[in-house]
């Protein structure tokens, strides 16, 4: 019995450190931008999947970093960071989500990553606690922060010339924050449900 005990639990251990996989830049490409357009759920829910996004992310950023660009693009204190895309937004929140680790990220993005702040902690907090119990609406919560952050940015980045087309985007952001908030409320309710 005591045998079987020690291997279960070199077992145990050896699956919580085991090394993302490495992925083809392409491949890696293609997965972050499904994640960034709420295709990923399978990625987010299973822990073959989070192991494929974290090994994804690691490939993606080696890419980048052979290309000389830094990646991802992040903020200088809070909010989304300008110069991103889906695909960055999407890493991000799920980094912030706590999808992904800090090691999965090269410098200077591991050192700054965990002082950003991306979203309400309070939210970031009920997001990670229902990951394990409640992760099918975590993931729609990722996809509704994402759909968010990506509205703003439009928002911001724009230069518009009538007032009506401003205050149409300005309509878009207010839904995906709807939106992102339902998406949160149904979080809690799977917590909840989980609990009794």
């Amino acid at each position: 019995m005591r045998g079987w005990c020690v291997y279960f639990l070199v077992a145990v251990l050896t699956s919580c450190s085991q090394a993302p996989p490495p992925m083809p830049a392409n491949e890696a490409r293609a997965l972050l931008a499904r994640l960034g357009s709420g295709q990923a759920e399978h990625e987010l829910c299973s822990q073959d999947g989070r192991l494929a996004l974290r090994g994804a992310v690691r490939s993606y950023a080696a890419s980048m970093s052979a290309a000389q660009r830094e990646w991802p693009p992040l903020p200088p204190s809070e909010g989304a960071p300008s110069g991103a895309d889906s695909l960055d937004v999407g890493v991000l929140i799920a980094f912030a989500g706590g999808w992904l680790d800090v090691s999965d990220f090269p410098e200077p993005a591991r050192s700054q990553l965990p002082r950003l702040q991306l979203m309400r902690s309070s939210d970031l907090r009920t997001v990670r606690t229902a990951i394990p119990h409640a992760c099918v609406e975590a993931a729609e919560w990722h996809t509704a922060a994402t759909n968010f952050a990506m509205e703003s940015l439009r928002l911001e980045r724009s230069s518009y010339r009538s007032l009506d087309r401003r205050i149409r985007q300005e309509e878009r952001v207010e839904r995906a924050r709807d939106a992102m908030d339902r998406a949160m409320e149904a979080v809690a309710a799977g917590l909840e449900d989980q609990r009794l």
